[in-house]
């Protein structure tokens, strides 16, 4: 199980919620505040990707050892429908760890609609 540190960014600014991960699932949610929204009123692109980035990060951390940490190599958000109020709910899966890079996904979901889709790649690191 994999507990999350206090990240100011993530905690801090955009508010993010991240639960323990575990067995290569994250369950992360934003809460929508008028400052995370573009000028049309809809969250904004950004807060969804980091949303999507921290939370497929986590589900990387549930399947590392202790010594090993996880950076970003590439990460594709597909935006399915704009939020304009609630809560966006992020699950992430690994689908494939391999010795060097993990592939993970992550669904984004407002009031049970599917509003985004993630695909990433990430690389395992030596690191605390």
């Amino acid at each position: 199980m994999h507990t999350p540190p206090y990240d100011p960014f993530v905690a801090g600014l955009l508010g993010m919620v991240e639960e323990p991960s575990s067995d290569g699932v994250n369950h992360s949610h934003v809460d929508v505040r008028p400052e995370l929204l573009n000028s049309s009123g809809a969250v904004h692109g950004g807060v969804t990707f980091s949303l999507v980035d921290q939370s497929m990060g986590g589900a990387v951390d549930s399947v590392t050892a202790p010594d090993e940490s996880n950076v970003t190599v590439e990460l594709k958000v597909n935006y399915l429908a704009p939020v304009h109020e609630g809560r966006m709910d992020c699950e992430s899966r690994v689908l494939r760890r391999g010795r060097r890079l993990v592939i993970a996904e992550a669904d984004v979901r407002n009031a049970g609609r599917l509003v985004a889709k993630g695909l990433g790649t990430f690389a395992i690191v030596p690191g605390p």
